[in-house]
């Protein structure tokens, strides 16, 4: 996404925070828990892009997430809707690339529609045509601003742990 620099060498700052909401309807916080979904059993974050191929539904994310979502009794949750209890999409198929030390590191969940809908209440699914696939060496020669979005998976201590999370948002180049 080209951002506009206004002859400052940075984004207008009304532009990136547009931006920013724009991003936060296409993706969903993931939360894991070990066991029961209760605040005592969360155990870690994530950031799930939501798509939608023709009537399918999917959640792509990174791969160790993926991976670590199906290791002994853990659940996925989505978070839905603020300060309420996240859901457990049921999970039809899941796939996943995680390679440490390299650039290989994406998954994906296909979920129910029944799911997909629950999350359509607040989000919109991309379709394929909004999403572009590039390499690192071309983002580098492009040398633009983007913006890079997330709930960080930083754990509140016990006792003050939410089911909901906020978008982390910033601006950078890659040079």
């Amino acid at each position: 996404m080209k951002l506009n620099d206004g002859g400052n060498n940075h984004p207008d700052r009304a532009y990136a925070e547009n931006a920013l909401l724009r991003v936060q309807l296409h993706t969903t916080t993931l939360l894991f828990f070990d066991g029961p979904i209760n605040d005592h059993d969360l155990v870690g974050l994530g950031t799930g892009v939501l798509l939608r191929i023709a009537s399918r539904y999917f959640i792509l994310s990174a791969g160790h997430c993926v991976r670590d979502s199906h290791r002994g009794s853990r659940i996925l949750g989505l978070g839905v809707k603020k300060h309420a209890s996240p859901i457990s999409p049921q999970i039809l198929r899941h796939e996943y690339c995680y390679e440490p030390g390299t650039e290989m590191d994406f998954g994906f969940w296909e979920i129910a529609d029944y799911d997909a809908s629950d999350l359509r209440e607040r989000h919109v699914f991309m379709s394929l045509d909004s999403v572009t696939c590039t390499t690192h060496d071309t983002l580098l020669s492009i040398n633009d601003w983007m913006i890079l979005a997330g709930y960080p998976g930083e754990i509140p201590p016990p006792g003050e742990r939410e089911y909901s999370a906020s978008i982390f948002g910033y601006t950078t180049t890659l040079a």
